[in-house]
């Protein structure tokens, strides 16, 4: 009865926030007195919420090293944007003048085109991507660039979403593989476009093939109208249009009708198949100076307009096996006094038509030909006097022909023109009139074997003889008579076995080596090594090891195998 009495009260002891389980607060409730049995229940209790505790404290620190964590990276960013806004506030880029920024963005498009100046689908999407880029640097550069109208006189027209140049990669325009609202969005940027360019002369891109996808008909026909409207503005134009006639026969009357001269047109690519429309373009831009022609009938172009060369500095025609009468290139010729570069490729030359006579052109530098025959090559070169050449090319499509021909000697001796470049492939070579030939050039730079480097008409796979690369490795004592002594980029097709005769070509030529300092030194040789003469990788890697010298001293030096 006493102990009972000494014992504590529980609403003594216990606060009002006491946590405790069910169980051990009725054990406590029966009593009122903290017992026996209360206190063992107490105890366990105790160990139940110290373990929580233990639990609280670990998830605290948790959260308090994240919290941590998160306001060091909070204190970093801060920096970090603080950093960014004192560069872009005081970048030496900001603090240029919008006229010195425009005139970096023209280089920049005009760089950025010219890689892609060999398809003129590749031109478009490549015009609309450049704009982009510049659009969405920053705000000063996009007030900038919608500010200068010398920027936007690109003007990209489309009907197709296919370039049958690229068949492995055809690439995506919004015109053509884009949405409804994505089609109209972009023909109304091109019309915003068109309106900045104020009314400077523009450069016209026009794309149209039946290969793969034909665009949206109304997005083309609105093309065709806005070609029309634009061209007499045009001071460059580049075609690429198959078929579009018969896709859309109202683009013929089109032409007949409303087609008006673009005298200020000095560069155009007019690569067409139908021999018309090619016929009134070319006839619509009798002031062009670059003229790049393909599957257009140019005798009739001369025909129609017979002053219509008379400005022409470069004229390209790659007719795709199409048949040209020598003497209407000699007519071309003699049209355009003022021709410096004349390339001629996949065509047919016919010898049979007209009265032929030698030509002489005394300011043509650069003559590219490759012609289907080879006999076609030699009717061109008789006839022909071209003193100031000094790039000389010439291809063949049949490969059993030797060079040079006689006609292509006869033909160097009459012009007596100091070579500069000489290139040919498709032919076997004829060593002794080859050497000869070599022998007498002095001025010659680059010597292309067999092999053409960013050319049309690619690698030939017929290597060159041994004795050649032996003949160009001599070294007389005397530089003078050392040959091509002013060589300095060499491209050649060799076998395997043949490449220590090219390091030995190459070592004759270093400049420390030399006697006198007119013997220059080789910087540049691109060898190749056709694919079914090419070895294993680890032979591939003996053949760079080979060179590696020489890449280490500066030479350039390109193996290649495909």
């Amino acid at each position: 009865m006493n102990s009972q009495q000494s014992a504590p009260r529980i609403t003594d002891v216990v606060p009002a926030n006491f946590l405790c389980d069910n169980r051990t607060m009725e054990k406590i409730a029966e009593s009122q007195l903290l017992d026996e049995r209360a206190l063992e229940s107490l105890g366990e209790n105790l160990s139940v919420l110290e373990s929580r505790q233990r639990c609280l404290k670990d998830e605290l620190t948790t959260v308090e090293r994240l919290i941590s964590d998160a306001v060091a990276e909070q204190t970093r960013l801060r920096s970090s944007i603080a950093t960014h806004k004192s560069l872009l506030s005081y970048s030496p880029v900001r603090a240029l003048p919008g006229e010195v920024l425009s005139q970096i963005f023209l280089h920049y498009i005009a760089i950025a085109q010219s890689v892609h100046q060999d398809s003129v689908f590749q031109e478009i999407v490549a015009s609309h991507r450049i704009h982009t880029t510049i659009l969405q640097v920053c705000r000063r550069w996009r007030t900038t660039a919608l500010a200068d109208p010398r920027l936007w006189t690109t003007i990209p027209l489309i009907g197709s979403g296919y370039d049958h140049d690229e068949e492995e990669h055809p690439f995506a325009h919004p015109l053509v593989s884009g949405s409804p609202e994505e089609k109209d969005a972009y023909w109304q940027a091109l019309e915003c476009r068109i309106e900045r360019t104020s009314a400077l002369p523009l450069n016209l891109l026009f794309h149209f093939t039946d290969y793969g996808d034909v665009g949206d008909p109304i997005y083309t026909i609105s093309s065709m109208h806005t070609f029309i409207r634009l061209f007499p503005r045009a001071s460059s134009i580049s075609l690429s249009i198959s078929s579009l006639a018969a896709h859309f026969p109202e683009f013929s009357s089109l032409m007949d009708n409303k087609i008006s001269h673009a005298d200020r047109v000095h560069t155009a690519r007019v690569d067409v198949d139908d021999a018309t429309f090619g016929r009134k373009i070319l006839s619509a831009i009798p002031n062009v100076e670059v003229l790049e022609a393909g599957w257009v009938d140019i005798s009739q172009w001369f025909i129609d307009a017979p002053t219509a060369g008379h400005r022409l500095r470069s004229l390209q025609i790659l007719n795709v096996w199409s048949h040209i009468p020598l003497v209407e290139l000699l007519d071309l010729l003699d049209g355009a006094p003022l021709l410096e570069t004349l390339k001629l490729g996949q065509i047919f030359i016919t010898t049979s038509v007209g009265t032929l006579r030698v030509v002489t052109h005394t300011l043509l530098s650069t003559f590219h030909l490759a012609a289907v025959k080879t006999d076609e090559n030699d009717a061109i070169f008789a006839h022909l006097t071209l003193p100031a050449l000094q790039s000389l090319s010439v291809g063949t499509y049949s490969e059993n022909q030797l060079w040079p021909r006689s006609s292509n000697v006869a033909f160097i001796q009459r012009s007596g023109c100091r070579l500069t470049d000489l290139a040919f492939r498709g032919f076997h070579v004829d060593e002794k009139r080859l050497v000869e030939m070599l022998t007498a050039q002095k001025a010659l730079v680059t010597l292309q074997l067999n092999l053409f480097a960013d050319d049309e008409f690619g690698v030939c796979g017929i290597p060159i003889p041994l004795s050649i690369l032996e003949f160009l490795s001599t070294n007389p004592k005397g530089a003078s008579d050392r040959p091509l002594p002013a060589l300095e980029v060499i491209r050649v097709v060799v076998l395997p076995q043949q490449l220590k005769a090219v390091k030995r070509l190459i070592q004759s030529r270093y400049a420390d080596q030399a006697k006198e300092c007119r013997i220059a030194t080789l910087r540049e040789v691109d060898i190749h090594v056709p694919e079914k003469q090419s070895d294993s990788q680890i032979k591939k890697d003996e053949h760079a090891a080979m060179f590696a010298a020489f890449v280490n001293k500066g030479i350039g030096i390109r193996i290649s195998y495909k």
